[in-house]
């Protein structure tokens, strides 16, 4: 069993903290979608998971041994995190990209292997991009570019999958290109998916686990059955929300509405983009 688990983990930049005493298991095999307002840690604590982030106190564990005291190549060989602002040089092209994958497995400055490209050439084929590989990457759709990212993670050989907001910036079709993706990841190559999403619809859908946070700290966490309910949606996004259920797998998806004024977060804030507009 590998387990990937946080424990009492006390999270900020400089002297602020934004998550205190956050305990939680990421099931394995599955995929674990993070979800709250804006403000709300979940990139903190996503950041925390791939030891981007120092913990003030606490600590994240891989099978039993805390993160921050591995050594780093191979910890890159184990969990592979894509944030949602990833930049590639221009003019680099789809290979090369996805060759930069490897360079947990790679001695300085020597070539790629027989086993390095045989990973970057299974990465691209997994994402249907083989023919593409040796377009600019700059000339290839939003969908195709993010396609393009998380070949990278896949050459890098980790169990794990890290994703900062995956959908991002991208059209409906595009979005659901990107999640039906990661769902034939977690089902034929096994892997353990964890991503920061802000729509709530496209988490209850692919997910098999939810994380609910608020102010730093976990509302709810369960199956989306679990989390997806009138009363944490209020608590968590100051919204009011009807649940129904998705014809085709009977998953809970939300209609956001205004919650009354005086119900809503302090200062008026509210979150009704979660529920399915397309915003980031």
């Amino acid at each position: 069993m590998h387990l990937l688990q946080a424990i009492d983990l006390q999270l900020g930049y400089d002297d602020c903290c934004i998550v205190e005493n956050l305990s939680t298991e990421i099931p394995e095999s599955k995929i674990t979608a993070i979800v709250g307002a804006n403000g709300s840690g979940k990139t903190t604590v996503l950041k925390a998971f791939a030891r981007i982030l120092k913990p003030f106190a606490g600590a994240v564990y891989l099978d039993g041994e805390a993160i921050h005291t591995m050594a780093t190549r191979r910890l890159a060989q184990i969990l592979s995190i894509l944030p949602q602002t990833a930049t590639a040089p221009d003019g680099l092209t789809v290979y090369e990209l996805v060759s930069y994958g490897r360079f947990p497995h790679r001695r300085q400055f020597l070539r790629l292997s027989p086993e390095d490209q045989r990973m970057i050439d299974w990465a691209l084929e997994v994402v249907e991009l083989t023919e593409l590989s040796d377009r600019p990457l700059d000339t290839l759709s939003g969908g195709q570019q993010q396609r393009v990212w998380i070949a990278m993670t896949l050459a890098q050989g980790a169990r794990f999958l890290l994703l900062d907001e995956p959908t991002s910036h991208l059209d409906l079709c595009h979005q659901l290109e990107v999640m039906e993706l990661l769902v034939r990841l977690n089902v034929n190559e096994n892997k353990t998916i964890v991503m920061v999403l802000h729509d709530l619809n496209l988490a209850a859908r692919y997910a098999h686990h939810m994380i609910a946070l608020k102010d730093g700290e976990i509302v709810a966490t369960g199956t989306p059955n679990d989390v997806m309910n009138t009363t944490t949606l209020h608590e968590v996004f100051g919204i009011d929300a009807h649940i129904g259920r998705d014809p085709r797998n009977g998953a809970p998806f939300c209609i956001p509405y205004m919650a009354p004024a005086d119900q809503r977060f302090p200062g008026g804030d509210c979150a009704t983009a979660a529920c399915g507009d397309q915003h980031p």
